[in-house]
Protein backbone atom coordinates (compact mmCIF):
# COMPACT_ATOMS: atom_id res chain seq x y z
CA UNK A 1 0.00 0.00 0.00
CA UNK A 2 2.72 2.31 0.07
CA UNK A 3 2.32 5.65 -1.50
CA UNK A 4 -1.32 4.60 -2.59
CA UNK A 5 -3.62 5.13 0.70
CA UNK A 6 -3.79 9.27 -0.44
CA UNK A 7 -4.93 7.94 -3.87
CA UNK A 8 -7.64 5.10 -3.47
CA UNK A 9 -9.77 7.77 -5.18
CA UNK A 10 -8.12 7.58 -7.91
CA UNK A 11 -8.18 3.68 -8.45
CA UNK A 12 -8.30 3.02 -11.78
CA UNK A 13 -5.12 5.41 -12.59
CA UNK A 14 -3.25 2.69 -10.72
CA UNK A 15 -4.20 -1.02 -11.16
CA UNK A 16 -3.57 -3.86 -9.06
CA UNK A 17 -3.64 -7.34 -10.97
CA UNK A 18 -3.19 -10.85 -9.51
CA UNK A 19 -1.88 -13.62 -10.81
CA UNK A 20 -1.34 -12.32 -14.30
CA UNK A 21 0.17 -14.83 -17.20
CA UNK A 22 2.45 -11.09 -17.63
CA UNK A 23 5.84 -12.48 -18.06
CA UNK A 24 5.18 -16.61 -17.62
CA UNK A 25 3.30 -15.19 -14.58
CA UNK A 26 3.33 -12.84 -12.14
CA UNK A 27 1.65 -12.87 -7.97
CA UNK A 28 0.53 -9.38 -8.49
CA UNK A 29 1.58 -6.13 -11.25
CA UNK A 30 0.87 -2.81 -9.65
CA UNK A 31 0.47 -0.47 -12.50
CA UNK A 32 0.86 3.37 -12.16
CA UNK A 33 -0.60 4.60 -15.48
CA UNK A 34 1.01 2.37 -18.26
CA UNK A 35 4.02 1.71 -16.31
CA UNK A 36 4.76 -1.72 -14.11
CA UNK A 37 5.71 -0.04 -11.00
CA UNK A 38 5.89 -3.11 -8.60
CA UNK A 39 5.48 -7.30 -9.98
CA UNK A 40 6.79 -10.28 -8.43
CA UNK A 41 7.08 -13.08 -10.97
CA UNK A 42 5.82 -16.39 -10.55
CA UNK A 43 8.77 -18.58 -10.38
CA UNK A 44 10.93 -21.31 -8.94
CA UNK A 45 13.28 -18.20 -8.12
CA UNK A 46 11.32 -15.45 -6.29
CA UNK A 47 11.97 -12.60 -8.37
CA UNK A 48 10.83 -9.05 -7.57
CA UNK A 49 10.84 -5.47 -9.29
CA UNK A 50 10.00 -1.97 -7.93
CA UNK A 51 10.02 1.34 -10.18
CA UNK A 52 11.32 3.95 -8.22
CA UNK A 53 13.17 7.51 -8.43
CA UNK A 54 17.62 6.94 -9.10
CA UNK A 55 18.52 8.89 -5.72
CA UNK A 56 18.10 5.25 -4.09
CA UNK A 57 21.66 4.72 -6.10
CA UNK A 58 23.06 7.66 -3.70
CA UNK A 59 22.19 4.95 -0.46
CA UNK A 60 24.92 2.67 -0.38
CA UNK A 61 23.20 0.53 2.28
CA UNK A 62 20.51 0.01 -0.15
CA UNK A 63 22.67 -0.51 -3.09
CA UNK A 64 24.83 -3.59 -1.28
CA UNK A 65 21.40 -5.19 0.42
CA UNK A 66 19.65 -4.91 -3.62
CA UNK A 67 23.27 -6.65 -4.97
CA UNK A 68 23.44 -9.15 -1.80
CA UNK A 69 20.09 -10.28 -2.88
CA UNK A 70 21.27 -11.03 -6.72
CA UNK A 71 19.90 -7.80 -7.72
CA UNK A 72 20.36 -4.59 -9.84
CA UNK A 73 19.57 -1.20 -10.30
CA UNK A 74 19.07 -0.60 -13.76
CA UNK A 75 17.91 2.66 -16.05
CA UNK A 76 13.67 2.09 -15.98
CA UNK A 77 12.17 0.57 -19.47
CA UNK A 78 10.07 3.20 -19.71
CA UNK A 79 11.37 6.41 -21.29
CA UNK A 80 9.26 8.85 -20.16
CA UNK A 81 10.19 8.08 -16.78
CA UNK A 82 13.65 9.99 -16.81
CA UNK A 83 14.49 9.84 -13.54
CA UNK A 84 13.07 6.26 -12.76
CA UNK A 85 15.41 3.34 -12.52
CA UNK A 86 13.92 -0.64 -12.07
CA UNK A 87 15.18 -2.32 -9.44
CA UNK A 88 15.22 -6.35 -9.11
CA UNK A 89 16.09 -8.74 -6.35
CA UNK A 90 15.71 -12.31 -5.67
CA UNK A 91 13.97 -12.99 -1.69
CA UNK A 92 11.37 -14.81 -0.70
CA UNK A 93 8.14 -12.75 0.19
CA UNK A 94 8.92 -12.39 3.52
CA UNK A 95 12.34 -11.30 2.88
CA UNK A 96 11.70 -8.63 0.22
CA UNK A 97 8.77 -6.40 2.32
CA UNK A 98 12.48 -5.87 4.51
CA UNK A 99 13.33 -3.39 0.92
CA UNK A 100 10.77 -0.90 1.96
CA UNK A 101 13.12 -0.58 5.62
CA UNK A 102 16.26 -0.13 3.66
CA UNK A 103 17.55 3.35 4.20
CA UNK A 104 16.08 5.81 1.31
CA UNK A 105 13.84 3.54 -0.01
CA UNK A 106 10.49 5.41 0.89
CA UNK A 107 11.66 8.36 -0.47
CA UNK A 108 13.12 6.88 -3.67
CA UNK A 109 9.45 5.31 -4.03
CA UNK A 110 7.59 8.53 -3.01
CA UNK A 111 9.29 10.37 -5.28
CA UNK A 112 8.54 8.69 -8.31
CA UNK A 113 4.62 7.03 -7.20
CA UNK A 114 3.75 10.33 -6.39
CA UNK A 115 5.18 12.31 -9.15
CA UNK A 116 3.44 10.13 -11.36
CA UNK A 117 -0.26 9.61 -9.38
CA UNK A 118 -0.12 13.30 -9.46
CA UNK A 119 0.18 13.61 -13.06
CA UNK A 120 -2.58 11.09 -13.68
CA UNK A 121 -4.86 13.44 -11.46
CA UNK A 122 -3.97 16.36 -12.97
CA UNK A 123 -4.96 14.72 -16.24
CA UNK A 124 -7.90 12.47 -15.24
CA UNK A 125 -6.22 9.75 -16.72
CA UNK A 126 -6.60 6.12 -16.46
CA UNK A 127 -4.38 2.80 -16.27
CA UNK A 128 -4.31 1.11 -19.57
CA UNK A 129 -4.85 -1.67 -17.30
CA UNK A 130 -7.49 -0.29 -15.45
CA UNK A 131 -10.57 -2.57 -16.76
CA UNK A 132 -8.13 -5.03 -14.83
CA UNK A 133 -8.12 -3.78 -11.53
CA UNK A 134 -8.68 -5.67 -8.60
CA UNK A 135 -10.65 -3.27 -5.73
CA UNK A 136 -11.36 -6.75 -4.00
CA UNK A 137 -8.10 -6.94 -3.69
CA UNK A 138 -7.29 -3.34 -2.85
CA UNK A 139 -10.18 -2.99 -0.02
CA UNK A 140 -8.89 -6.38 1.42
CA UNK A 141 -5.25 -4.80 2.19
CA UNK A 142 -7.05 -1.33 3.47
CA UNK A 143 -9.24 -4.04 5.19
CA UNK A 144 -5.71 -5.70 6.79
CA UNK A 145 -3.92 -2.12 7.19
CA UNK A 146 -6.21 -1.27 9.15
CA UNK A 147 -6.57 -4.77 11.45
CA UNK A 148 -3.09 -4.49 11.74
CA UNK A 149 -2.99 -0.96 12.85
CA UNK A 150 -5.85 -1.60 15.51
CA UNK A 151 -3.72 -4.62 17.11
CA UNK A 152 -0.67 -1.93 17.63
CA UNK A 153 -2.87 1.49 18.71
CA UNK A 154 -6.93 0.42 19.79
CA UNK A 155 -7.63 3.47 19.10
CA UNK A 156 -7.02 4.15 15.77
CA UNK A 157 -10.79 3.17 14.00
CA UNK A 158 -11.35 1.95 10.39
CA UNK A 159 -12.81 4.55 8.14
CA UNK A 160 -15.09 3.81 5.35
CA UNK A 161 -14.05 4.56 2.39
Amino acid sequence: MSGLFGNLDIQGAWSLRLLTKTLGGTWFTLNIGSHAVAFSLRSNKSAHYLSVDRLIKDYVESVRWIREHDGEIHKSPYSVAEHAVQINFDATFANAEKIFGLPGMRRALVAYWSDALADLRERSAKSSYARHHSYDAVAELVHYSYAVQNVFDPVIKPQAF
